[in-house]
């Protein structure tokens, strides 16, 4: 055997000998990586996008009811359809009980172009005149940077109408009395908007 044969399979055995290393370390890493990628995965599964995915044929409002919440995606519905696009909207102070409805950046993304802007917990922070509406709000959560509440605005409103709006059935009314009076000792869920008399 000459020369370069020797090199020649002293390479193929080198070959040989760092394919079975990378093989071995791939079966290492993939096994202790494994159990990751499984159990993250199973995690996935249940999340609300892998769900969407799943249920590719929903409506756009059913998905948005899965990702947003039933009653908050549903009020969203409620207020752009009772308030116009080149209105001002006073809406809670930012914080828990209300998540999603105080958040100016978040709820601006479901009401644009209407202006929303952010009152205080027990009075108008805003003159009520430079807004055309207020919501009447009772919160998406139970948790509460405010001590206990129950609904805002925790302040009375003198308003040209009043809007309820019931998230369960979806249907509005128009109340008899256009004041809004905040009752604190009332504790049933209230949610709507009052147009301000201007």
């Amino acid at each position: 055997m000459n020369k370069r044969s020797q090199i020649s399979i002293n390479i193929m055995n080198k070959n040989k000998i760092f394919n079975f290393l990378d093989i071995l370390i791939y079966a290492i890493l993939f096994l202790v990586l494994g159990q990751y990628i499984v159990k993250d995965f199973n995690g996935i599964k249940g999340s609300r996008p892998f769900f969407i995915l799943r249920n590719i044929n929903l409506s756009y409002d059913a998905k948005m009811e899965i990702m947003v919440g039933k009653t908050s995606y549903n009020y969203v519905i409620f207020l752009k359809e009772n308030t116009p696009e080149d209105s001002t909207i006073l809406i809670p102070p930012q914080g828990f009980p209300w998540p999603h409805t105080s958040n100016v950046g978040y709820f601006r993304y479901f009401l644009y172009p209407r202006k929303l802007v952010n009152g205080n917990e027990k009075d108008s922070k805003v003159d009520l005149k430079s807004v055309d509406f207020v919501l009447i709000d009772y919160g998406e959560t139970k948790i509460s940077q405010y001590g206990f509440t129950n609904v805002w605005p925790k302040f009375d409103v003198d308003g040209e109408y009043i809007i309820y709006w019931d998230p369960v059935s979806k249907k509005t009314w128009k109340a008899d009395n256009s004041k809004y009076t905040y009752d604190k000792s009332d504790l049933v869920e209230k949610w709507g908007i009052v147009k301000i008399k201007k």
